[in-house]
Formats: C-alpha cells, structure tokens, sequence
C-alpha cells in the first residue's frame, strides 16, 4: 500500500503506519462503547490488518479511523475516533471526505455499523438500518 496524505493545516492525515501513536488508539478506544474490552496487543494487530488514518494537529495524533478491505468489492469502516477536546471542528468531516477517496477504496462498497454520529454519516450516504435503531 502507497502511503497517503492530507493537508488542512493546522491539521494532515495519513496512513502512514510509522506515523502511528498506538498509545493514543489505545486510550481512546478503551474509552469507546464498542472497543473498551479490546486489549492494546488485540488495537494493535487490528491497525497492522486494516488502512490506518491516522489525523494529526500539527504532530499531535488527535484522531484515527481504520478500513477493513480486499481493495477491490468491500470494505468496513471502523473504530473512527477524535479526542474529545477536538470535536465539533469539522474534522470528523474532512476525515471521512479524506477516507472515501482513498484510492484503495475506489469501487468498494462501505459499510459502517454505529450507534452514533449518524448525522455525519449520513452525509456521506451512510444509513441507519432497521436493527441498529432499535438499539438506539
């Protein structure tokens, strides 16, 4: 995989694996609703098996979303993450607008299964399905 990069400055994106803050993944989704039992070895091999995007302020890791992918049909979207003093900025936005042009992504179908956020998702024509609005 050809790494790639965003620019918005203050802010970049990339999916540079190097650039990765494993401790900062692991914190956040340990505080997450759907990954607080996952253990820092379980985050971590996830990331290598998947595309890391990993969202920067200036060299700050301050947000992460990872793509499950065979590059050509499917693909999942996962453990999409901005610490909580960084939200409300339009970043989760830019984030996805940067994750469904990835190259690798092109022709793919993306699915996404969330309990949240679904007003950003939908703007990138995301849906709710009938099973996650029963557990909202």
């Amino acid at each position: 995989m050809v790494n790639r990069l965003w620019e918005n400055p203050p802010y970049s994106l990339t999916t540079d694996l190097t650039c990765l803050n494993l401790d900062f993944v692991y914190k956040q989704l340990s505080q997450s609703y759907w990954a607080s039992n996952r253990t820092k070895k379980q985050v971590e091999k996830s990331i290598h098996n998947a595309i890391p995007f990993n969202l920067y302020l200036n060299e700050e890791q301050i947000g992460f979303a990872r793509v499950i992918s065979d590059k050509a049909v499917f693909a999942y979207l996962a453990d999409v993450i901005i610490a909580p003093e960084h939200r409300g900025h339009g970043l989760g936005k830019w984030m996805m607008s940067c994750i469904l042009t990835h190259p690798d992504l092109k022709g793919c179908k993306v699915l996404l299964e969330t309990l949240d956020a679904h007003g950003l998702y939908a703007q990138f024509g995301f849906e709710i399905k009938e099973c996650m609005k029963k557990q909202l």
